[in-house]
């Protein structure tokens, strides 16, 4: 599906508590959008990584309802991400 380094760094984010919300969950997910960047051609696209995720969160025992709106802040945090790091090749 992934290279390595993108599904390590993506496991690493989806794993902490709140995915947002604390420095360290922000951090997780900023090494995962880099990770993204560096290999772009073994990245998921914007609706992959929506998918992806949100039927990851389904499975996390303390779901909060679905679709979170964490979901949605990731999927649109990853594409301008990913956006701006084309602008600035």
């Amino acid at each position: 599906m992934w290279s390595d380094e993108i599904e390590k760094a993506y496991q690493r984010w989806i794993g902490s508590p709140k995915l947002f919300g604390h420095p360290n969950d922000e951090e997780r997910f900023y090494r995962f959008v880099w990770a993204c960047i560096d290999n772009p051609g073994e990245a998921p696209d914007e609706e992959t990584f929506k998918n992806c995720l949100a039927n990851d969160w389904k499975l996390r025992p303390d779901a909060e309802g679905y679709p979170h709106p964490n979901v949605q802040k990731a999927g649109s945090l990853y594409y301008h991400l990913r956006a701006f790091a084309k602008i600035q090749e």
